[in-house]
Protein backbone atom coordinates (compact mmCIF):
# COMPACT_ATOMS: atom_id res chain seq x y z
CA UNK A 1 0.00 0.00 0.00
CA UNK A 2 1.75 3.84 -1.00
CA UNK A 3 0.66 6.78 0.33
CA UNK A 4 0.25 5.93 3.91
CA UNK A 5 1.26 7.92 7.08
CA UNK A 6 1.44 4.58 8.68
CA UNK A 7 4.31 3.46 6.27
CA UNK A 8 6.81 5.68 8.46
CA UNK A 9 6.90 2.64 11.26
CA UNK A 10 9.81 1.32 10.09
CA UNK A 11 12.28 4.66 10.50
CA UNK A 12 10.29 4.95 13.73
CA UNK A 13 11.61 1.92 14.88
CA UNK A 14 14.48 3.07 13.98
CA UNK A 15 14.58 6.19 16.44
CA UNK A 16 13.57 4.23 19.03
CA UNK A 17 16.72 1.33 18.77
CA UNK A 18 18.48 4.98 18.01
CA UNK A 19 18.00 5.85 21.47
CA UNK A 20 18.61 2.90 23.32
CA UNK A 21 21.95 3.00 21.57
CA UNK A 22 22.43 6.83 22.75
CA UNK A 23 21.52 4.76 26.47
CA UNK A 24 24.35 2.81 25.83
CA UNK A 25 26.82 5.41 24.54
CA UNK A 26 25.75 7.62 27.66
CA UNK A 27 26.47 4.71 29.99
CA UNK A 28 29.81 3.49 28.42
CA UNK A 29 31.35 7.53 27.75
CA UNK A 30 31.07 8.86 30.90
CA UNK A 31 32.23 12.49 31.18
CA UNK A 32 33.24 11.72 26.95
CA UNK A 33 30.72 14.02 25.20
CA UNK A 34 32.53 13.52 22.35
CA UNK A 35 31.37 10.12 22.05
CA UNK A 36 28.07 10.65 22.59
CA UNK A 37 27.94 13.10 20.20
CA UNK A 38 29.55 11.16 17.93
CA UNK A 39 27.13 8.44 17.90
CA UNK A 40 24.19 10.36 17.59
CA UNK A 41 26.07 11.74 14.10
CA UNK A 42 26.79 8.24 12.77
CA UNK A 43 23.50 6.90 14.13
CA UNK A 44 21.26 9.54 12.25
CA UNK A 45 23.08 8.79 9.30
CA UNK A 46 22.68 5.16 9.19
CA UNK A 47 19.00 6.02 10.20
CA UNK A 48 18.56 8.37 6.82
CA UNK A 49 20.34 6.01 5.50
CA UNK A 50 18.55 2.60 5.93
CA UNK A 51 15.03 5.05 6.17
CA UNK A 52 15.41 6.17 2.65
CA UNK A 53 15.19 2.76 0.73
CA UNK A 54 12.49 1.44 3.33
CA UNK A 55 10.11 5.02 2.22
CA UNK A 56 10.93 4.83 -1.66
CA UNK A 57 9.42 1.56 -1.36
CA UNK A 58 6.60 2.05 0.73
CA UNK A 59 5.75 5.70 0.39
CA UNK A 60 4.78 7.74 3.64
CA UNK A 61 1.89 10.28 2.73
CA UNK A 62 4.17 12.89 1.00
CA UNK A 63 1.73 15.63 2.03
CA UNK A 64 4.97 18.13 0.67
CA UNK A 65 7.34 18.28 -2.24
CA UNK A 66 10.52 15.74 -2.57
CA UNK A 67 12.58 18.54 -2.12
CA UNK A 68 11.39 19.78 1.43
CA UNK A 69 12.37 16.26 2.38
CA UNK A 70 15.50 15.97 0.98
CA UNK A 71 15.86 19.38 3.17
CA UNK A 72 15.21 17.88 6.46
CA UNK A 73 16.91 14.92 5.70
CA UNK A 74 20.01 17.26 5.35
CA UNK A 75 19.53 19.61 7.94
CA UNK A 76 18.98 17.29 10.62
CA UNK A 77 22.25 15.48 9.34
CA UNK A 78 24.01 19.26 9.39
CA UNK A 79 22.20 19.52 13.08
CA UNK A 80 23.18 16.78 14.86
CA UNK A 81 26.68 17.11 13.74
CA UNK A 82 26.59 20.84 14.68
CA UNK A 83 24.44 20.01 17.94
CA UNK A 84 26.77 17.55 19.56
CA UNK A 85 29.72 20.36 18.59
CA UNK A 86 28.32 22.72 21.39
CA UNK A 87 29.59 21.91 24.77
CA UNK A 88 26.98 22.81 26.91
CA UNK A 89 24.95 20.13 25.02
CA UNK A 90 27.37 17.51 26.64
CA UNK A 91 26.84 16.05 23.29
CA UNK A 92 23.36 15.72 23.63
CA UNK A 93 22.48 18.02 21.30
CA UNK A 94 21.99 15.91 18.69
CA UNK A 95 19.13 13.91 20.75
CA UNK A 96 17.17 17.53 20.56
CA UNK A 97 18.35 18.02 16.75
CA UNK A 98 16.80 14.58 15.74
CA UNK A 99 13.40 15.06 17.34
CA UNK A 100 12.98 18.71 16.28
CA UNK A 101 13.57 16.99 12.94
CA UNK A 102 10.86 15.09 13.72
CA UNK A 103 8.91 17.10 14.97
CA UNK A 104 8.98 18.77 11.45
CA UNK A 105 8.62 15.59 9.87
CA UNK A 106 5.44 14.79 11.30
CA UNK A 107 4.08 18.22 10.46
CA UNK A 108 5.10 17.40 6.83
CA UNK A 109 3.46 13.99 6.95
CA UNK A 110 0.35 15.34 8.56
CA UNK A 111 1.32 12.88 11.65
CA UNK A 112 0.50 13.40 15.55
CA UNK A 113 2.02 10.54 16.78
CA UNK A 114 5.50 11.55 15.00
CA UNK A 115 5.22 15.40 16.34
CA UNK A 116 3.94 13.94 19.63
CA UNK A 117 7.25 11.32 20.19
CA UNK A 118 9.39 14.19 18.57
CA UNK A 119 8.50 16.87 20.89
CA UNK A 120 8.57 14.63 23.84
CA UNK A 121 12.35 13.55 22.45
CA UNK A 122 12.75 17.47 22.76
CA UNK A 123 11.60 17.72 26.10
CA UNK A 124 13.65 14.86 27.37
CA UNK A 125 16.55 15.99 25.57
CA UNK A 126 16.34 19.43 27.35
CA UNK A 127 15.82 18.17 30.36
CA UNK A 128 18.78 15.99 30.23
CA UNK A 129 20.93 18.40 29.58
CA UNK A 130 19.78 21.40 32.17
CA UNK A 131 20.18 18.25 35.04
CA UNK A 132 23.52 17.17 33.90
CA UNK A 133 23.50 13.55 35.78
CA UNK A 134 24.41 11.19 33.64
CA UNK A 135 21.79 8.39 35.50
CA UNK A 136 19.26 10.79 34.40
CA UNK A 137 20.38 10.93 31.03
CA UNK A 138 20.36 7.27 30.78
CA UNK A 139 16.82 6.79 32.02
CA UNK A 140 15.44 9.78 29.66
CA UNK A 141 17.06 8.38 26.96
CA UNK A 142 14.94 4.94 27.98
CA UNK A 143 12.17 6.55 27.77
CA UNK A 144 12.10 8.30 24.79
CA UNK A 145 13.00 5.03 23.11
CA UNK A 146 9.90 3.77 25.08
CA UNK A 147 7.99 6.65 23.54
CA UNK A 148 9.00 6.02 19.71
CA UNK A 149 8.87 1.91 20.11
CA UNK A 150 4.70 2.94 21.58
CA UNK A 151 4.65 5.07 18.27
CA UNK A 152 5.75 2.68 16.18
CA UNK A 153 3.36 0.54 17.52
CA UNK A 154 0.54 2.97 16.79
CA UNK A 155 1.95 3.76 12.75
CA UNK A 156 2.04 -0.01 12.29
CA UNK A 157 -1.47 -0.61 13.85
CA UNK A 158 -3.07 2.44 11.60
CA UNK A 159 -1.10 1.27 8.42
CA UNK A 160 -2.80 -2.74 9.12
CA UNK A 161 -6.25 -1.13 10.29
CA UNK A 162 -6.25 0.90 6.86
CA UNK A 163 -5.01 -2.08 4.93
CA UNK A 164 -7.80 -4.29 6.35
CA UNK A 165 -10.68 -2.14 5.85
CA UNK A 166 -9.09 -1.30 2.11
CA UNK A 167 -9.25 -5.41 1.49
CA UNK A 168 -12.92 -5.42 3.30
CA UNK A 169 -14.48 -3.46 0.63
CA UNK A 170 -16.83 -5.64 -1.66
CA UNK A 171 -15.40 -5.44 -5.06
CA UNK A 172 -18.99 -3.94 -6.18
CA UNK A 173 -18.82 -0.98 -3.93
CA UNK A 174 -15.05 -0.10 -4.74
CA UNK A 175 -16.81 0.62 -8.32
Amino acid sequence: MSGQVGNNWVPLAGVSVLFVGGAVASLLAGDNTGAVAAYFVVATLVLILVAGPWLVRNPPAINANTGAYLVLAVVLELGALLGGSIGVLRGLGGWIVLGLGLVAYGLLERGRVMVTAGVFAVVAGVVAVVAHQTWLTLALQLLTAAVFALATGRLRHLLLSQRHATESVPAAAAG
